[in-house]
This record gives C-alpha cells, sequence and structure tokens, in this order.
C-alpha cells in the first residue's frame, strides 16, 4: 500500500478474503481522499504458496495531461486512478506492507502454516525514479489481538498470518 500522509487517501493491492467468497483473491484498491468512497476491483482466487507481486505505481496519462496511479498484481493491472495522487494526497507518501482486516473478528491474510509473505520489497524514490530496498526502514508494529501474528526474518522480509 501506499498512502498519503494524512491517511486519506491511499492505493493497495495483494489478496483478501471476504464472508461469501470461498477462496482468497486478488484485489487492487483505490482512494482518493476521505470523502470519497474506495474503489475495489476484485481478481482470481490464490492458492496458499503462489508467488505474486504487488504493485502501485506511478503513470503519465496523456488523456487526462496527468500522472495517475496504477494498482496491480504481477503484470495486470487491476484499477489506474483518473486524479492525481500528486493533487490530491499530501506528502511524503507513505508506504506500507502489512496484513489487514476490516472486521475485528476476521482473519488477516496467512495462517501458520502458509504465513503471507512480503519479500524483495522495494520503494521507488520520489526524487530520481530509482527503486530501494526497504533495508534500515522497516517497522514492525504491535498488535492489539493475539490472533494476529508478524516477523521479519530478514531486513526487506516481512511475514503476517492468523495465528488462532
Amino acid at each position: 500500500m501506499v498512502f498519503s500522509a494524512n491517511s486519506a487517501g491511499w492505493a493497495q493491492s495483494g489478496h483478501f478474503f471476504y464472508n461469501g467468497v470461498s477462496c482468497w483473491k486478488h484485489f487492487a484498491q483505490q482512494r482518493r481522499n476521505a470523502g470519497q468512497a474506495p474503489k475495489t476491483k476484485e481478481g482470481a482466487c490464490v492458492a496458499a504458496g503462489q508467488l505474486h507481486g504487488a504493485i502501485q505505481g506511478t503513470v503519465w496519462s496523456p488523456a487526462h495531461n496527468q500522472w495517475e496511479i496504477q494498482s496491480g498484481i504481477d503484470n495486470t493491472i487491476f484499477l489506474q486512478s483518473t486524479w492525481s495522487q500528486f493533487v490530491y494526497w499530501t506528502t511524503p507518501f507513505v508506504v506500507s506492507f502489512a496484513g489487514e482486516t476490516h472486521h475485528v473478528a476476521s482473519d488477516v491474510p496467512g495462517y501458520s502454516t502458509s504465513k503471507t509473505d512480503f519479500s524483495l520489497m522495494t520503494v521507488q524514490n520520489w526524487d530520481d525514479d530509482t527503486f530501494y530496498g526497504t533495508c534500515g526502514f522497516v517497522t514492525l508494529y504491535p498488535h492489539t489481538d493475539p490472533r494476529y501474528a508478524t516477523d521479519a526474518p530478514a531486513c526487506n522480509h516481512v511475514r503476517v498470518w492468523t495465528s488462532g
């Protein structure tokens, strides 16, 4: 996920599960600002152990004459904004690799036997468009629910899961 410094807008992709579906699904979601409902697009089911890359990237839109943000999985773009994050979001932008849930009783992606694994994490620099690793910049935040767990086996490698 990449989001505005004031957390009002964001773009994210990954996989999720919700009541009424029979599998974890790829998804992308974007929200321009606090006054706008997020736009979400679902993708295919994801099996345990599959490797995929979640991507948030800035692209130039000649049609709108502005920079816009794309959200996708691997080489598939699920969403492209029709607004510019450079107009609607406050800087500096923040990057997060996380397991999250909407309902307290829900599971975050991953279980102790098949943890959700964020590895080879990189972030694109605002000033020079170069991609940099996250070593030295990973922070594990405490959980309020003991069912959720996280660890960092390496400086650019974080895992999340539901533990019970």
